[in-house]
């Protein structure tokens, strides 16, 4: 299909998306397990608010790369050639 050829391979981004924002919960739980199972060595409230700070940034980036990634592999000059053959004023 035409159309298609125009968009980007939406499925393959999401899809690394989805794996790395996977990748970074995994890494949060991961740090609250291993900092709260010795009652000596107990998390702290700061540490805690720290690591979600960090995952809350790696998310907002990973959906800002997914979004500019899409837009930037649009390919706008079939797309204008296409609208401009639309709109072409009939002779």
């Amino acid at each position: 299909m035409e159309d298609e050829k125009a968009l980007p391979d939406v499925d393959k981004l999401a899809a690394e998306a989805k794996q790395e924002i996977n990748e970074a919960v995994d890494r949060f739980i991961a740090s609250i397990k291993d900092n709260t199972v010795d009652p000596d060595h107990f998390m702290t409230i700061d540490k805690l608010e720290s690591n979600w700070s960090k995952l809350n940034d790696e998310t907002r980036k990973i959906f800002v790369d997914l979004v500019s990634r899409t837009i930037s592999s649009i390919d706008e000059g079939a797309l204008i050639e296409r609208k401009k053959g639309h709109t072409a004023p009939k002779v």
